[in-house]
């Protein structure tokens, strides 16, 4: 977000330049329905500008942003929204996005549908919740829930595939083991010529010493330190199947 903020007027001035157009910048809010869009551009003409930035090489635009540029259209009411982006190939890029009313309406409808169980504090029944999900929906739980045997087969999944992962990393750290004793002060390794390893030493870091500042300045610590609640923790009571 911090990127496409500060590229976001380099951008629009480098495509206004290239189309020879003229753009500004916009300070209404469109509102159609639930729905609401400040686009970051506009032409002389009154044609919504999206800018996007990227740091991977995007060759066509990702389906979301034409979705977007669909509700900017049907908040603002245009005909086209010009999509601007800017990807990793450090080439600018660009699309006319043309309005098509029934994606428009598509979208308007998901978006009621959406606000509505929001307004009624309920998990709208199409959203898939993730692990992440559930645990901020519900940090502090009690209780024990019954499990059918697809629950238990879930719980025995678990426990096999954290099995598999803590014996993959085991053979992981003998095998960087054995590797480093082969690098060991050189931070590249080649076969061939070809360059097929690397151990290179990362920028330094500053941290806080918590416990020199506690023993220096024990006040000062009490003062700013604030309680974080704590996370749920899945833990199964199985032994891997594998």
């Amino acid at each position: 977000m911090r990127r496409g903020v500060m590229l976001e007027d380099a951008i629009a001035q480098w495509w206004a330049t290239d189309a020879d157009v003229e753009v500004s910048e916009v300070d209404e809010l469109y509102v159609c329905g639930p729905m609401m869009a400040t686009p970051d551009r506009v032409s002389q003409d009154g044609i919504p500008v999206e800018i996007k930035t990227t740091n991977r090489i995007a060759a066509e635009p990702e389906f979301y942003w034409l979705d977007q540029c669909q509700s900017i259209m049907a908040c603002v009411d245009a005909p086209e929204c010009e999509l601007i982006w800017f990807d990793s190939t450090m080439e600018l890029r660009h699309m006319t996005v043309v309005a098509y009313p029934e994606l428009q309406a598509a979208i308007l409808q998901r978006a009621e549908r959406f606000m509505a169980a929001i307004e009624l504090g309920i998990v709208p029944d199409w959203v898939e919740l993730s692990y992440e999900n559930v645990a901020r929906l519900h940090p502090e739980p009690v209780g024990a829930a019954e499990l059918d045997d697809a629950g238990l087969d879930l719980v025995r999944e678990l426990a096999t595939l954290r099995q598999i992962k803590k014996d993959a990393d085991k053979e992981e750290h003998l095998t960087k083991d054995a590797l480093a004793k082969v690098l060991l002060d050189n931070e590249v390794g080649t076969w061939n010529g070809i360059e097929v390893v690397t151990w290179k030493s990362s920028k330094p870091t500053f941290r806080l010493d918590v416990e020199m500042l506690t023993a220096d300045h024990p006040d000062l610590v009490e003062k700013y330190s604030r309680e974080q609640p704590g996370t749920r923790r899945m833990l199964t009571k199985l032994g891997a199947t594998v």
